[in-house]
């Protein structure tokens, strides 16, 4: 298998799609600790629904901000 940096959209948009919930997760969890929510957390449902926007979001940026161009030599 060849790397090709000039698909580099395609490879982050898999690498989003197989762990931006897990990234969103660590990064409601950790919003919640320092906010101190953690012993009363809000409802599941709404938790679920942030961590899949916020996953939606991550890849939305990460695949928008990645160059498509060929490096050159």
């Amino acid at each position: 298998m060849v790397l090709d940096l000039g698909a580099a959209k395609a490879y982050v948009g898999g690498i989003l799609a197989t762990s931006g919930v897990q990234i969103a997760t660590f990064v409601i969890q950790a919003v919640m600790t320092m906010m101190g929510l953690e012993t009363d957390p809000p409802p599941t449902e709404l938790e679920s629904a942030a961590t899949y926007s916020l996953a939606g979001v991550l890849g939305f940026i990460a695949v928008y901000w990645t160059s498509n161009k060929k490096p050159t030599p």
